[in-house]
C-alpha cells in the first residue's frame, strides 16, 4: 500500500520569532524550546506534501479522504501528569489510519513504578496507537521498558527525533570519532551549546548542581551558547527583557544559577554576553 498522504500532527512552521513578543514566543513553542527542534527534525524529511493535522474528532470524516497515514513527532506523552489523552485515542480509532509516532519518552519525578500511576485513558491510548502502528519510535530503554510493563510491546529505540535534523545515517559514528579525538587531545573544543533541564523542571533542587555548572560553563567559555528552554520568565531575561520580569523572579534565578554572581546583571537583562536562545 502506498502511503504518499501524509498527515502531519503539529508540524514545524517557520515564524519571525524575532518579531514576536515573550508571550507570542511562548506560544508557538507551547512552553518549551525543544519542541521546535523535534518538529523541526521530523519535518524536515517529508519530501511530499502533507496535510497538518490535529486531534480533532470532528475533522475525522474529512481527514478519511485526505490522508493514508499519521506522523506524529511527540515528546514525553508517558507522563502521570497527563490526563486528557482519551480524546486522542478516539481520533486515531475513529481515523483508523496507521500511524508512526516518533520520540516518544517517558517522565516521571521518580523511576519506580511509573505504569503504576497512569491513568487508564493514558494506558488505552498507548495500547490504541499500538494497535495501529508496526513500532513506536521511543526515546530509551526506559520509555521502552514502560510500555511493556504496559503490554505494548512494539517499540523501537531511536532518540530524540532533534537527532534528525542532521540527514548523514553516520551521525553516530562520527560523533564517536569525534569525542574519542576530544579525549586524545587531538581535537580542541570551540563550539558546543548548553542545553539546561529547568524547562521542564523549574528551579528543582535535584537539577541545581548541574544546572549551576552548566550556566558557569556558558559564562566561562567563549565558545558556549546556553540554550533557554523555558519557562516565560527565561526567556524574557535571555531577550533582554529583565523589566517584564519581577525582581522576586530574577532574584530567585539568580539565587538558583549563579548565587556568587552579581545580582545588577540579572536586573538589568545582561546576564552574560554568551547566553543566548
Amino acid at each position: 500500500m502506498s502511503f504518499k498522504r501524509i498527515g502531519l500532527v503539529v508540524p514545524y512552521n517557520t515564524a519571525p520569532t524575532f518579531d514576536l513578543n515573550t508571550d507570542g514566543l511562548e506560544r508557538l513553542i507551547s512552553a518549551n524550546a525543544g519542541n521546535l527542534m523535534f518538529r523541526y527534525g521530523v519535518t524536515s524529511h517529508i519530501k511530499d506534501e502533507y496535510v497538518p493535522i490535529t486531534f480533532n474528532r470532528a475533522k475525522v470524516d474529512e481527514l478519511k479522504d485526505k490522508i493514508d497515514i499519521i506522523v506524529y513527532p511527540t515528546a514525553n506523552q508517558l507522563n502521570p501528569k497527563l490526563k486528557n489523552l482519551q480524546n486522542h485515542a478516539k481520533f486515531i480509532r475513529e481515523l483508523g489510519k496507521p500511524i508512526i509516532m516518533v520520540g516518544l519518552g517517558a517522565q516521571s519525578d521518580t523511576k519506580i513504578d511509573l505504569e503504576k500511576h497512569l491513568s487508564k485513558e493514558t494506558i488505552d491510548y498507548f495500547k490504541t496507537v499500538s494497535d495501529h502502528t508496526h513500532s513506536i519510535g521511543v526515546r530509551g530503554a526506559y520509555t521502552a521498558e514502560i510500555l511493556e510493563r504496559i503490554s505494548v510491546k512494539n517499540t523501537t529505540i531511536i532518540g530524540c527525533p532533534s537527532n534528525f535534523i542532521n540527514t548523514s545515517n553516520k551521525l553516530g559514528e562520527k560523533l564517536e570519532r569525534r569525542l574519542t579525538h576530544l579525549q586524545e587531545g587531538k581535537r580542541r573544543l570551540q563550539r558546543f551549546a548548553l542545553f539546561p533541564q529547568h524547562g521542564n523542571s523549574y528551579l528543582d533542587d535535584y537539577h541545581r548542581p548541574s544546572e549551576q555548572r552548566l550556566f558557569d560553563w556558558a559564562r566561562r567559555y567563549r565558545g558556549a551558547t546556553y540554550v533557554v528552554n523555558g519557562p516565560t520568565e527565561y526567556y524574557a531575561l535571555a531577550r533582554g527583557h529583565a523589566a517584564r520580569v519581577s525582581a522576586e523572579r530574577r532574584a530567585e534565578a539568580a539565587a538558583f544559577f549563579a548565587p556568587c554572581s552579581a545580582p545588577q546583571g540579572w536586573s538589568t537583562g545582561n546576564v552574560s554576553p554568551a547566553v543566548s536562545t
